[in-house]
């Protein structure tokens, strides 16, 4: 499988030059999709901590490049969307996001809020000894009791320690944000649930999408967005 892809066929989510050059590094298969995530390296770049690919394989080698509080050193690793980058020796975090305009961005964040990360419910299922086990948007399984965790909840949980610290529930007035679709990258509150479809308030606006686009992410006792 090739490690690069074609620029003009990068996922609008990526926020680049798309006629500099033909080719860029493709993430690698990891806990986000390919829609909406991008490489530690490009994430790198955009930051102004490296110019070339050699300078990210020098940051990577020397030091601790945490990735939701697990070092990691492949280049091409996929940053998804509420993805946390750190750096402890030099005390910078990050938070992974989506701007206005649906692009990948990584915003600066202190210390405490880099040990906390929202994640979706995508699917639930029942295992032995009575718990449930949640499937999450970034890959991770996560064990609960019983409780009112349903598909398309969202969790803020502790990295990389996977505790659940709050749940935040697919429910009228929740803040959202919306990942997928024409809105990508709008922040609304959610008014109604129609079935598959979710209507919501945006600059005092009133409008409707897909009710498997929104991320809820708030209000939230823990994480600051």
């Amino acid at each position: 499988m090739s490690r690069h892809m074609k620029k003009y066929a990068a996922p609008r989510s990526w926020n680049i030059l798309r006629k500099d050059q033909m080719f860029i590094k493709k993430p690698t298969a990891g806990p986000a999709s390919l829609e909406l995530s991008q490489t530690l390296d490009l994430t790198l770049k955009q930051l102004k901590l490296a110019r070339t690919a050699r300078e990210t394989k020098r940051i990577l080698t020397g030091l601790d490049v945490l990735v939701d509080g697990r070092k990691v050193r492949e280049s091409a690793f996929p940053l998804g969307v509420m993805a946390v980058l750190s750096f402890p020796k030099t005390n910078m975090h990050y938070r992974m996001m989506l701007d206005a305009k649906g692009r990948l961005v990584a915003q600066k964040i202190d210390v405490q809020q880099a040990v906390l990360k929202i994640t979706k419910i995508i699917n639930k299922t029942k295992v032995s000894g009575g718990k449930i086990q949640l499937n999450m948007s970034d890959g991770r399984n996560i064990l609960v009791e019983k409780g009112a965790y349903k598909v398309g909840d969202s969790l803020v949980i502790g990295v990389p320690d996977q505790v659940v610290k709050e749940h935040l529930p697919l429910a009228a007035n929740s803040n959202i944000l919306l990942l997928s679709g024409k809105q990508a990258g709008v922040s609304g509150i959610l008014t109604e649930i129609i079935g598959k479809k979710i209507s919501y308030t945006h600059d005092g606006k009133q409008s409707e999408t897909c009710r498997d686009y929104a991320l809820v992410t708030g209000p939230s006792k823990t994480l600051q967005l």
